[in-house]
């Protein structure tokens, strides 16, 4: 009898588990089919950028064709800007630049911009405050000022205590928020976090406490309200120790080719298995992405001792610096990254990924891949006719111009077009051309480093200067305007230069459509001839 009640017992708890089972089974089904196919591809991404650029390329053609007095080919001319990292020093400098390019008419022409760290947050800034450049910088430099204001005891008052009651108000508000969505998802808050909404307070202020709930795909409707360069903000996915790849962040789309695989903004974050997911929550702050950027302290001993060696050129330090990689290449303590963004790896479980088995994709400041984002830009699909190359890098202990050495070698070992550079008149002057003239294809580089030009100031020097240091977060007005206003100089200084540039480019393309036609044409008359010819004698 006790035996029977035990086996229908039993039966009735394997029916109700069966059927929850098979309740949970439909569940996923259906959020499968909703979220089917979330994993996309080289082609199908880069498809998707390509129509968007598209938009406004007749906008763009045709304000060279003013700009220029020239009438152009076929050939849409498709300019970039590459803007590498170095904290607020690079923020500054980039602006100036961006400002510059406004100035001479060409901002509206420049079809994409890649940056790194610091450049990444005056892009997102610019873009999020849908304003002229012009207007943009002012309220920038203004913001900085009012934010170093504020740190300084001295000139404490009321007013000014409670502005830093509200700002920390609002910050503990929005960390509260981050908290609890990020319990909801089951995911610890990191210092990675609270970076971001400081982040946000330096470059977003201006824009309320709203600047908090910002998301990366907001900046689609920007896109497409105005002619603004199709961003592309960039960090690092470590692979192993220290093998990194460079990872796109596009307010359409964020992935690598390394991997061949993207997930839209609204995906990134959530836990895949096999290119689907179950999570349902919303999309990560911005202010979270851009301390993902800008997130330089995320290193390990053995990342710096890499760092070290990659730099140092005499071999008997080398060595000592390889040994010491090795001893150390096993130890768990010395391969630990410091506060590193955690997230979760989108390629989980797929066959093609290379990273199919890692749970998480430890992500950090692309700078330890290199400091300047040429790279993404080089990808043949982009078909790019001259990049403009800003190189913020610090020179206080890297060689001058070893930077772009790093970016041009890595490109050129992946079969990426790129002109020969010289890398001596690179170092020794501040806006320096390098050209193809036999293969309309290759891109122009135009190389500009942020050094002292004594045109502009005999004794500001942004390498020197204390300022300028790329751990400081406080700029004065004044500070602010003499960097921003040096790389500002350096364009207007050459603005003939590169009209003349561009031109040539556009005349090149117009040769060689000319001759193709030529050809073409020429193909096709000598076949109508042999057909007569046929017809004659049969």
């Amino acid at each position: 009898m006790l035996l029977k009640k035990l086996k229908k017992t039993i039966l009735i708890l394997y029916s109700m588990c069966l059927l929850n089972t098979i309740k949970l089974q439909i569940f996923s089904d259906n959020k499968m089919i909703k979220y089917a196919n979330l994993i996309k591809t080289h082609s199908q991404i880069y498809n998707f950028e390509k129509n968007v650029i598209n938009q406004q390329s007749i906008y763009r053609q045709k304000k060279l064709e003013k700009l220029l007095n020239l009438k152009t080919n076929k050939k849409k001319t498709r300019i970039a800007i590459c803007c590498s990292g170095g904290g607020l020093r690079a923020t500054l400098a980039t602006s100036g630049l961006l400002h510059a390019f406004q100035e001479i008419e060409l901002l509206d022409c420049i079809t994409h911009i890649s940056t790194l760290s610091g450049s990444t947050w005056t892009v997102i800034a610019w873009l999020f405050s849908n304003q002229r450049y012009d207007i943009f910088e002012q309220k920038l430099i203004k913001n900085l000022d009012h934010i170093d204001q504020l740190r300084k005891i001295s000139n404490l008052n009321f007013e000014k205590f409670k502005q830093i009651k509200n700002l920390f108000k609002q910050t503990y508000v929005a960390l509260t928020k981050n908290k609890n969505f990020k319990k909801k998802i089951n995911q610890n808050i990191s210092f990675i976090d609270l970076y971001g909404l400081l982040l946000c307070n330096l470059m977003l202020y201006d824009l309320g406490e709203k600047r908090f709930e910002l998301k990366l795909s907001d900046l689609q409707q920007n896109l497409q309200n105005k002619n603004h360069p199709f961003p592309i903000f960039t960090a690092a996915s470590q692979l192993d120790s220290y093998k990194y790849q460079w990872l796109e962040f596009t307010p359409y789309f964020i992935g690598s080719y390394y991997l061949n695989s993207y997930v839209f903004p609204n995906e990134f974050g959530k836990t895949f298995y096999s290119g689907k997911t179950l999570d349902s929550f919303s999309e990560l702050p911005i202010s979270y992405l851009m301390a993902i950027f800008g997130s330089a302290f995320s290193t390990s001993l053995r990342d710096a001792i890499h760092k070290i060696g990659s730099i140092l050129n005499k071999n008997e330090i080398q060595k000592i610096i390889q040994n010491t990689e090795n001893l150390i290449s096993n130890l768990t303590w010395a391969n630990k990254k410091i506060l590193p963004a955690q997230i979760c790896n989108f390629t989980y479980g797929m066959q093609n990924s290379p990273i199919k088995n890692c749970n998480n994709i430890s992500i950090v400041d692309g700078g330890y891949l290199c400091n300047i984002p040429l790279e993404p830009l080089l990808q043949p699909h982009r078909k790019l006719d001259i990049i403009f190359v800003l190189d913020n890098t610090s020179l206080k202990y890297i060689p001058a111009g070893f930077e772009l050495k790093k970016a041009c070698t890595t490109a050129q070992t992946k079969n990426l077009k790129l002109p020969i550079i010289d890398y001596e008149k690179a170092i020794n002057e501040n806006f320096s051309i390098f050209k193809n003239e036999n293969d309309p294809h290759c891109p122009t580089i135009v190389y500009i480093p942020l050094k002292k030009d004594i045109n502009y100031s005999k004794s500001f020097d942004p390498q020197t200067a204390k300022f300028c240091k790329t751990t400081n977060f406080f700029y004065s007005k004044k500070q602010g305007e003499m960097l921003s206003g040096l790389t500002r100089h350096i364009i207007l200084k050459n603005k003939q230069k590169i009209y003349s540039l561009i031109k040539k480019k556009i005349e090149q393309y117009h040769f060689l459509s000319s001759n193709n036609d030529f050809l073409i044409s020429h193909k096709k008359s000598k076949a109508s001839l042999g057909e007569k010819l046929f017809k004659s004698v049969f």
